[in-house]
């Protein structure tokens, strides 16, 4: 049933502060902002690698995998971070001219797709960080969140409404999976080509869950 958890995902041993979540085609990476880290783990929790971004920013959000790097968002200093997997940083992107809080992050192709919780805007930008193309989702849900990208559409953690929101590219609503009663503090989300993985901040778990 769409919205059910299939697993939950203990890592308060790794990190009190999950937020950021990607998904590299074998292996899940989230980014945690109690101890400015980094961290690879397969499907069933465990740590496999963990990357210190400190001395890059001190309160990562979103978070993800373009096939071949790492990217992410720098909420003390509002930039995108591109690292390799061994976390050196290959580019930084200001995007602060754009917009100064952001949350999510996806990659589709040869570009990059940032929400905003405070213009409730979907931004389309390319790898230099160059608008492309701006969708606006404030009907959606006030506080977009983290969002993904399954291949062929959306999905963005919408928080006023403890809501999974699943929108085409042009930021149509499609379909809306409510997970209020699943999470206590959910935050990012990402595909793994059939069900969606959550970060809860409330009960520091990741859950998988069925769409």
């Amino acid at each position: 049933m769409a919205g059910e958890i299939i697993k939950s995902i203990d890592i308060s041993a790794i990190d009190t502060g999950p937020v950021g979540l990607t998904f590299d085609g074998k292996n899940l990476w989230f980014a945690g902002n109690a101890n400015d880290k980094i961290y690879m783990i397969d499907r069933n929790g465990k740590l496999l690698k963990t990357i210190d971004i400190s001395g890059i920013d001190v309160s990562p959000e979103g978070f993800t995998f373009d096939n071949k790097y790492l990217w992410f968002m720098g909420f003390a200093n509002d930039k995108l971070f591109k690292l390799d997997l061994d976390g050196n940083i290959l580019k930084a992107i200001d995007i602060s001219g754009i917009t100064a809080s952001f949350y999510g992050i996806t990659s589709i192709g040869n570009y990059l797709w940032i929400v905003s919780d405070t213009t409730r805007y979907i931004y389309m930008l390319d790898k230099n960080g160059n608008l492309i193309k701006s969708i606006d989702i404030s009907a959606v849900d006030p506080v977009p969140l983290g969002m993904s990208y399954d291949g062929l559409h959306l999905w963005i953690f919408g928080y006023t409404n403890e809501s999974v929101y699943m929108l085409d590219l042009n930021g149509t609503l499609i379909n809306t999976i409510n997970i209020s009663a699943l999470a206590k503090g959910p935050r990012g989300v990402s595909h793994d080509g059939k069900y969606l993985w959550i970060t809860d901040t409330g009960l520091n778990q990741i859950h998988m869950i069925e769409i």
